[in-house]
């Protein structure tokens, strides 16, 4: 669960990306970040995916971003906005590793996949920056100065990866465990034992409680996972799954599965007609 005043939890150790941000023939620092992807991935596991969305918009050049929170007792929409800088979007690619090697060569129709990276980039970055708005990733920015000699390998082409994460009762990151390809410790930063690791998702008597009301109102299990995209309902978070046990919750999951059934039974009255219809 998350404490009082933050909305989203504490990113854990396989959802932060270490990346160069400069270095010399000494070695080279490094910078954490979040991906999009992560902050999709919370935005559904918190506060269920039918409950924001997202804009986009083009201002002096600059792509923004307003990331929106349906308030449900306010019965309105919450939004936040924040810009991607152009120099930063390219330098903070929200891509794997494959996307990046298609962006070194040119793709099949011979245009230049480098400029397709960039713009994709931009809004990615945009995404991210309206995230921190609400919280999302905040904690990245509490970060220690992170510098990997050329010994262990610190070079512009090192390639790490966050082992290790913990945080103090303020949220700050009192431990960082960072390592190489192979496994080697090339930094370390704070106690072996994480004051506060990253959240566990402890959601066990919720899930119960969820489960029996979703079977009071006949809504199938199947119904909340597949919106989730997960396979079982421990799986989301505490937080969606009480604010799914509010009467309001519960009302919305009711009627959005009575649509999708009476959508499904509409389809199905068109599938059973004739191939031909007789005619007087």
């Amino acid at each position: 669960m998350c404490k009082k005043g933050r909305m989203f939890r504490l990113l854990t150790a396989d959802e932060i990306v270490a990346r160069v941000a400069s270095y010399s023939a000494k070695g080279a620092s490094l910078l954490l970040y979040k991906t999009a992807r992560t902050d999709i991935a919370l935005l559904n596991e918190t506060v269920g995916p039918l409950n924001w969305k997202k804009s986009h918009d083009i201002v002096n050049g600059f792509v923004t971003c307003t990331l929106s929170i349906w308030d449900d007792e306010k019965k309105e929409w919450i939004s936040k906005t924040d810009v991607g800088t152009e120099d930063n979007a390219a330098k903070d690619k929200d891509s794997t590793a494959d996307d990046q090697d298609k962006a070194d060569d040119k793709n099949k129709n011979g245009k230049d996949a480098n400029s397709n990276l960039a713009t994709k980039s931009k809004y990615s970055d945009s995404l991210k920056r309206a995230g921190f708005c609400w919280g999302l990733g905040i904690e990245l920015y509490t970060a220690p100065f992170i510098w990997v000699p050329a010994s262990k390998g610190g070079n512009k082409n090192l390639k790490a990866t966050v082992s290790e994460i913990g945080y103090d009762e303020n949220d700050r990151i009192n431990r960082l465990v960072l390592t190489d390809r192979n496994g080697n410790v090339i930094y370390s930063f704070g106690t072996q034992t994480p004051a506060k690791p990253a959240a566990v998702n402890d959601n066990s008597e919720l899930v119960a409680k969820l489960r029996a009301k979703l079977e009071e109102k006949r809504v199938p299990e199947k119904f909340v996972t597949d919106a989730y995209k997960v396979d079982a309902l421990e799986k989301v978070s505490a937080n969606a799954v009480a604010t799914m046990l509010t009467p309001a919750g519960i009302a919305k999951i009711v009627n959005s599965y009575q649509k999708t059934v009476a959508k499904e039974k509409q389809f199905n009255l068109f599938d059973n007609l004739p191939d031909e219809l007789p005619y007087d």
